[in-house]
């Protein structure tokens, strides 16, 4: 069930209604909750087993961690948490990868080997819940939080539906206090534009470039450096509007029930450093990241050296959450690599007091914006070979300069929807600097009548899935 669907317009209406029937809270949180299950099972059925079991363990095993004195049993408690959640999570999304890494090993060591790969369906959201409920148990390990009042409530933060299968990752300190203060039905002028820009970004811009970015990445060798260049291009503006259109759906939807989630994006391309890009990309995962895996690891609290090796593993790690592939445990080590290069650099200091500060921003965004563009070829190519030849024509350009127009792709609306897109995300971007007022109604209602037009003038033939799905 996609958001930018007749389908979840009727399930949200008919859910608003019965709510707006129903006052008692505990009522009003059963009814999510069994609606954020059904809207779950309208991919698979059989998958909401894997979230109604990952909320029953960590449910135990947080009343027994809050419970429990003795360190010892406490540590095999969050032991339980961790083996239960990680290796649903490693069969589901690595099983099949390990097992075709095992035999390319063994007959690269001259063994005779030979088995039927692994076929493992990717449950929806696995990655995301995942996490929540890991950040849960960790948590009250860690004596940060207690658990949660009812098992009800610790149900409906696992399985919350506008930001089940795709984030933002929330952290139970952020949303059971505000199960305890109820539910409420709340429309308000930010819902409004978060709902009505996140159809947009998705809809108008996301799966606009999407056929173009399909083309050339489907066999990058066939095209010009200037394709590939504009391909690489139109995939940082899909992925982008695709990705943070659903979150700014998310999390719109979620504040019509009274509920705040974390901000999960906030202009990333406008970043100026490496580490800039992670606090404004997919937030909730780099926090994540940090607490739960980068300052546990020592964080860059022993050394230069040890700092650079945390740095390392965190972002191999994260790229490896993304996908079960070497190329994205490339991405990953492509950001590290980038991470680890902004720490060492010598002429930082001495480039922020500089008198030509401004110009050596300017020259470094653009630098910065040029790996992070190397860093999707990483990401979007389906395997080493796509991957060099992309690769290849981004470093050293080939073909000459002149575009192509491939077969069912409409250049016009393509590079009409980008330029407008970064010519408008830019001005945002400044007005946000600018003035930070929320919005108020007059400005929601203006938003939502020129999302309705351009979602009437450029809704595309096809509306594929959010792409963060597959992770």
């Amino acid at each position: 069930m996609l958001f930018p669907s007749q389908q979840f317009a009727l399930f949200m209406l008919l859910l608003l209604a019965v709510l707006f029937l129903l006052r008692a809270q505990p009522v009003r949180r059963l009814l999510l909750l069994v609606a954020s299950y059904l809207f779950y099972m309208a991919w698979n059925p059989a998958f909401i087993l894997l979230i109604i079991l990952s909320s029953l363990v960590d449910w135990f095993v947080g009343k027994a961690l809050d419970r429990e004195q003795d360190s010892s049993r406490r540590f095999r408690w969050l032991l339980l948490s961790l083996v239960a959640n990680l290796g649903l999570l490693g069969w589901f999304k690595y099983s099949g990868f390990l097992s075709a890494f095992l035999l390319s090993f063994a007959r690269a060591a001259g063994l005779d080997w030979e088995w039927q790969m692994l076929a493992v369906t990717l449950p929806v959201g696995i990655s995301f819940y995942t996490f929540q409920t890991l950040s849960y148990s960790i948590d009250i390990y860690t004596r940060r939080i207690r658990p949660a009042g009812s098992l009800l409530d610790y149900a409906l933060y696992v399985a919350f539906f506008p930001q089940l299968v795709a984030g933002p990752i929330v952290r139970a300190s952020e949303f059971l206090p505000q199960l305890s203060r109820g539910i409420s039905l709340c429309l308000t002028p930010q819902a409004v534009q978060l709902i009505a820009g996140g159809l947009v970004k998705k809809v108008v811009i996301a799966d606009n470039l999407a056929p173009y970015v399909n083309v050339v990445y489907s066999s990058p060798r066939d095209f010009s450096s200037a394709d590939v260049f504009l391909a690489t291009l139109c995939y940082s503006t899909q992925i982008y509007c695709d990705f943070s259109g659903y979150s700014d759906i998310a999390i719109g939807i979620a504040a019509i029930f009274g509920l705040q989630l974390p901000r999960n994006f906030n202009y990333p391309y406008f970043a100026q450093s490496a580490s800039d890009f992670w606090r404004r990309w997919h937030m909730t995962l780099s926090r994540w990241l940090r607490d739960y895996l980068y300052i546990p690891l020592g964080g860059n609290r022993h050394g230069r050296a040890r700092t650079i090796l945390n740095l390392m593993l965190t972002m191999l790690l994260g790229g490896l959450w993304h996908g079960a592939g070497w190329t994205f445990i490339l991405w990953g080590a492509w950001h590290g690599l980038l991470l680890v290069l902004q720490r060492l650099n010598p002429l930082a200091h001495l480039l922020a007091s500089s008198r030509l500060r401004l110009p050596i921003k300017f020259l470094g965004w653009i630098a910065l914006q040029y790996c992070v563009l190397l860093g999707w070829v990483m990401f979007r190519a389906s395997d080493w070979e796509d991957l060099r030849w992309a690769l290849g024509q981004m470093l050293q350009p080939q073909g000459g300069w002149s575009l192509s127009r491939p077969a069912g792709v409409e250049m016009f609306t393509v590079l009409g929807v980008l330029s407008i897109f970064w010519l408008c995300h830019g001005l945002l971007y400044f007005r946000q600097r600018t003035n930070r007022q929320a919005a108020g109604w007059s400005t929601a209602w203006a938003s939502l009548a020129l999302s309705t037009v351009l979602l009437c003038l450029l809704w595309p033939a096809a509306s594929p899935p959010f792409i963060y799905f597959q992770f």
